[in-house]
């Protein structure tokens, strides 16, 4: 099974996200967006993910720029057994959307996560973040099956928030493949203090 996370920036670089989207919709089982709702993000959703069922979970109008929305695609193959949303009634923390699932007979637990981005100068550890991740995990520790949680966590990986997960024994996968960054030239351009910053992560637990 092939799970892309990525935050889309509401589509803005419209031409991108449809090439990035078209090079892998052919062998990728489920995408995890955050960042959803302007017409330019779902024009290219129309065009490349018709196929896909979704599931989204919002807080804020879909009109506003402040909105938070994240959206969950999978394939019609993978059945859809629950859904729960995440802080979505408390503007202090992120957004998350779990979804649980059964592929091929084998159920999971799947983990769309954005996480809160203020303050944004250094993406370190505060009570809220650290109580949004704990918030996850004790949820999750109550799920008999595989667990996976990825997104744009607006966290750096020293952060206590991050090692939680490891904590709780799930795999750190930016850790295991040792992968440097998450960012890449458009982002480094627009945020150039910050340009070496990990702020994607992906977990995975194994019960």
């Amino acid at each position: 099974m092939k799970i892309i996370f990525l935050n889309c920036w509401h589509g803005k670089l419209e031409g991108a996200f449809e090439e990035f989207l078209r090079e892998h919709v052919e062998d990728t089982d489920i995408f995890c967006f955050q960042e959803t709702h302007q017409p330019a993000y779902e024009g290219v959703v129309a065009r490349v993910l018709g196929d896909f069922v979704s599931v989204r979970a919002a807080r804020g109008q879909a009109g506003e720029s402040e909105a938070w929305v994240n959206e969950t695609f999978f394939q019609s193959s993978i059945k859809l057994l629950d859904q729960k949303v995440f802080f979505q009634d408390d503007g202090r923390f992120g957004l998350a959307l779990w979804t649980h699932f059964d592929f091929q007979g084998k159920k999971f637990s799947l983990c769309n996560v954005h996480g809160v981005a203020q303050p944004g100068g250094d993406k370190l550890d505060t009570d809220i973040r650290l109580t949004q991740s704990q918030t996850l995990i004790d949820f999750l520790a109550v799920q008999k099956d595989p667990k996976i949680v990825g997104g744009d966590f607006n966290l750096l990986p020293e952060a206590k928030s991050v090692h939680m997960f490891e904590e709780a024994g799930y795999r750190d996968l930016i850790k295991d493949f040792a992968i440097d960054t998450t960012r890449n030239e458009i982002a480094w351009t627009l945020y150039l203090g910050i340009s070496s910053c990990l702020r994607t992560m992906y977990f995975s637990h194994p019960r």
